[in-house]
């Protein structure tokens, strides 16, 4: 007896859909079905993943953007900055973002997972996992980093000492593109994961 690819449940040879699932079987199962919140779900942690490489922190200074920061940067604990008075670029490295690592960790395992048990099993266990990604990145970027960040522009003119105090009041630490899309997507998987835990819809006779 044949498996749904879906969701591991025995089905017949002649079946359409998995009685299981709603899953479709045979020719043309493997197209992608955005009528189920489950696919939708793996789409939206996808779109998250690709948020990590666009910046999420802005640093500015009296309307001069110093650095641009990504959560890849975040998590791999580096960032260039741009020196206002020299024009020189400072790549700054420190240990990796722990609290970014794990919010990457929990998108990936949660992806992982949706695409290995069935939906009923994992659909908590990734709104869990998703909505945890999205409190540490949101703490992270509008909490944590935003104060750090801002000491390492400031700290681009300590040859500088007596404008450094001045520099420091002056920078500006902004959210970017990449932190909203990054959050939106999350959301959306919560939403659809959500969703998907009383199983896919009748499939059409």
């Amino acid at each position: 007896m044949a498996a749904c690819p879906q969701c591991g449940s025995p089905v017949e040879g002649e079946d359409r859909f998995c009685a299981a699932c709603g899953a479709a079987i045979g020719p043309g199962a493997r197209r992608i079905d955005l009528s189920q919140p489950r696919n939708l779900a793996r789409i939206a942690q996808v779109v998250a993943l690709v948020g990590f490489v666009l910046p999420w922190i802005t640093v500015s200074c009296q309307g001069r953007v110093l650095a641009q920061v990504s959560g890849l940067d975040m998590a791999l604990g580096r960032s260039t900055i741009r020196n206002p008075f020299t024009g020189v670029s400072q790549v700054h490295s420190a240990s990796p973002n722990a609290t970014i690592v794990i919010a990457l960790v929990l998108i990936l395992a949660g992806l992982a997972v949706s695409f290995n048990f069935a939906a009923a099993r994992v659909a908590l266990a990734n709104v869990v996992a998703c909505g945890a990604a999205l409190l540490l990145i949101a703490y992270e970027v509008l909490v944590s980093a935003g104060a750090m960040v801002r000491s390492q522009a400031a700290g681009a003119s300590d040859d500088l000492d007596r404008y450094a105090q001045g520099l420091r009041d002056a920078v500006h630490v902004g959210t970017g593109f990449g932190f909203w899309l990054t959050c939106l997507a999350l959301v959306a998987a919560i939403y659809f994961s959500w969703r998907s835990r009383a199983g896919p819809a009748p499939p059409p006779v």
